[in-house]
Formats: C-alpha cells, structure tokens, sequence
C-alpha cells in the first residue's frame, strides 16, 4: 500500500513514504504497523526523519489523518521528524477542514480555503 524510497546510505536516513490513492479507515491499521516497523523502537529507531509524499491522495479518512498526527508526534519525541510534500488538494482539505495544517506545519493553505468557499 505504501512505497518507500530510502534517501542516502545510512540507516537513520529520511525514509520517503509515498500514499496510495485511498488512504481509509480499513488501511489504517495495516499503515501503522508498516510504519511502526519503519521507524523501530523508542530505544533504537531504524529512521529519525520521514517525509510523506501525498500527491497521489483522492480519499483520505479522519482515521488516517490520526494516524499521521500521532506518526509525527512519535517521531518528533523520538528525536525526529515528519515532512509532508506534494499534497493533493483533497489531503490538504482534509488537514485544512480538522486544523491539523498547522498543527503539521503544512504550508500556507489560504488559497486552498479560498478555492474551496468559491465553489460553495
């Protein structure tokens, strides 16, 4: 369900997580085990910084805008970081709709609002 691309050579390298087009509640379970084993232990983390890649984002769940704002929650305690690029408009409706832009530090989704109450 989720592409990895490991950027550099060492083992604590930013890991590049690619989301499927329907990210819903039925995959999140299988996503958190997949990232839980991405990123190890508290005691020995396999990989500090992730970046999410969300340009291929048409469904996104409340379940799994959870699970991103608890992944980046145990990332940035365990001494690292989440970044999240290439977001789909329906994923930054969806982190822009429950608060969680800037909460994430998503980039200046204004237009993104402005866009949205148009069409209205």
């Amino acid at each position: 369900m989720v592409a990895h691309n490991k950027k550099g050579s060492s083992s604590t390298a930013a890991q590049t997580i690619v989301l499927q087009p329907r990210v819903d509640i039925a995959s999140v379970s299988f996503l958190r085990d997949e990232w839980l084993l991405l990123v190890g232990s508290s005691k020995k983390n396999i990989v500090k910084d992730v970046i999410i890649d969300g340009s291929q984002v048409e469904s996104f769940s409340t379940a799994a805008a959870q699970l991103v704002l608890s992944f980046a929650n145990m990332l940035r305690v365990s001494g690292g970081s989440l970044k999240m690029v290439n977001l789909s408009s329906v994923l930054l409706a969806v982190f822009s709709s429950l608060g969680l832009d800037c909460v994430l530090g998503l980039e200046d989704v204004s237009g993104l609002k402005e866009d949205m109450s148009a069409k209205k």
